[in-house]
């Protein structure tokens, strides 16, 4: 005698169908997709002076910086924001964030 145990399901936490663990996780992929972090495509940005919300965290500010070309059209961004999303867009960070001091190169080297 074969016995079959009953599969298990599991909740989807978002809309509460029941899956197995594979068909969940597929189910999450596709019916709750993930938000895309905003990415820019070019570094021209024109100062804005107007007080509008920042696309990045959603607050009114003052002076923004608006870019036609990013992955979702054109967005404004507060000076607060703007390093990050470079950081991010661009993959390109200060080097003096990761520079090394210290050493005494060509210390004892007489000075002519």
């Amino acid at each position: 005698m074969d016995t079959v145990k009953p599969k298990k399901l599991f909740p989807c936490k978002i809309c509460g169908e029941k899956f197995g663990r594979n068909q969940l996780k597929k189910h999450r992929k596709v019916k709750h997709p993930q938000p895309v972090p905003l990415l820019l495509i070019s570094k021209r940005g024109i100062r804005v002076n107007e007080r509008m919300s920042c696309d990045s965290c959603k607050v009114y500010r003052d002076l923004l910086w608006r870019y036609n070309e990013s992955n979702k059209g054109v967005v404004h961004i507060c000076t607060l924001c703007k390093p990050k999303l470079f950081d991010r867009s661009f993959n390109k960070l200060d080097a003096l964030n990761f520079a090394k001091s210290g050493g005494g190169f060509e210390t004892k080297r007489s000075k002519y």
